[in-house]
């Protein structure tokens, strides 16, 4: 099985705001066929988009 790796630099730039909302249009995008982990003790505005 191959698998497909994606570089994290492009996004190292992005503001929280354009990060926050790149995540809203994705969920909005694919619903419930999308799942984003995320440990409790992390910021809130990262676990807020959390399942």
């Amino acid at each position: 099985m191959q698998t497909a790796t994606i570089s994290f630099d492009p996004f190292n730039s992005l503001s929280d705001e354009a990060c926050q909302e790149r995540i809203r249009a994705a969920r909005a995008k694919l619903g419930k066929k999308a799942v984003i982990l995320c440990h409790h003790h992390q910021r809130a505005d990262i676990y807020q988009h959390a399942d």
